[in-house]
């Protein structure tokens, strides 16, 4: 009977990990696929947002550049939304920001952060963890 239950929490955890695996590398040929269609664009820094984080006992800042940009529908004014530990933000209010807009909705946007590109993609690279993490379980509990 243990042997069966076992099987079964293997092929829960390979399954389930191969299936988080799978949509992780959908969601990121999708992301990469719509920025390549979205307008290029320069903006510049005209504000910067800060919160406070807090992970167990450990307290920290994080920052987002406010951006102001003209793009196809106008000018725009905003954040992306993707938020930097403050030890490593590199911007300053008046810096020159690269970035790539939608063209149909110009109020969504990637500031594009020289050196943290791969920021643009934490959800789907969590996912891909996720999926991978599962994987190594179920094969854990298949060689023990």
């Amino acid at each position: 009977m243990m042997g069966q239950e076992l099987i079964r929490i293997v092929k829960i955890c390979f399954s389930s990990g191969l299936i988080m695996l799978l949509i992780g590398i959908i969601l990121c040929f999708m992301k990469s696929s719509r920025l390549k269609k979205w307008e290029p664009a320069v903006g510049e820094v005209v504000d910067i947002k800060t919160r406070k984080r807090k992970a167990k006992f450990i307290e920290y800042y994080e920052r987002v550049p406010v951006v102001k940009f003209n793009g196809s529908n106008g000018t725009v004014i905003g954040d992306d939304g993707i938020y930097i530990i403050e030890d490593a933000f590199p911007y300053e209010i008046g810096s020159k920001v690269s970035l790539r807009y939608s063209p149909t909705n110009n109020n969504k946007f990637y500031v594009i952060h020289e050196g943290f590109s791969r920021q643009m993609y934490i959800n789907e690279l969590l996912i891909l963890l996720t999926g991978i993490s599962l994987i190594i379980v179920g094969v854990m509990f298949l060689f023990r």
